[in-house]
């Protein structure tokens, strides 16, 4: 999604030895010393507002989801686009069992956790590199303090 917005890519899919995938940091070379490349704060924030006003689609991209290289090989001769994202099956906010219905606030909060988590892990592989991990930013923080106040965090009945 980020990259739609006009943002560059932070992160690759490596297959490793034993041929499974994993998602690692992109490594630049700056003045010969190898730095990691983490995502704008602004393309998180960017992310946030796009996930409470539906424009990041639930069920995430369908143009990645039909591209082999980073998902499983196509089953029946379809592709996972094809077969679990059918243009006609789509929602008001994407595909899924709740296409339908927007991000709920613990949703948002479970993607900003996992993307701090995940590039604090990273980060870890280049300790003298003397990149921050930027979803410790006073701004993320600031988001998601707005993220939350907007949003309803109880329970929807219709779900119970």
């Amino acid at each position: 999604w980020g990259q739609k917005q006009g943002y560059p890519p932070f992160c690759e899919v490596v297959t490793q030895e034993d041929g499974l995938a994993n998602l690692q940091l992109i490594v630049d070379k700056v003045r010969g010393k190898e730095v990691p490349r983490v995502p704008a704060v602004s393309a998180f924030i960017e992310f946030c507002v796009g996930m409470m006003t539906g424009e990041v689609e639930k069920g995430g991209c369908r143009e990645l989801r039909a591209d082999p290289q980073l998902y499983a090989t196509a089953a029946y001769g379809l592709s996972q686009a094809e077969m679990f994202m059918p243009v006609e099956k789509k929602g008001t906010f994407g595909w899924g069992p709740y296409k339908d219905a927007p991000y709920k606030l613990q949703s948002i909060q479970q993607y900003a956790t996992a993307l701090r988590v995940w590039l604090k892990e990273e980060l870890r592989r280049w300790p003298d590199a003397g990149v921050a991990n930027p979803m410790y930013d006073g701004w993320v923080a600031s988001v998601m303090n707005y993220v939350q106040k907007e949003l309803p965090s109880a329970r929807m009945e219709e779900r119970l």
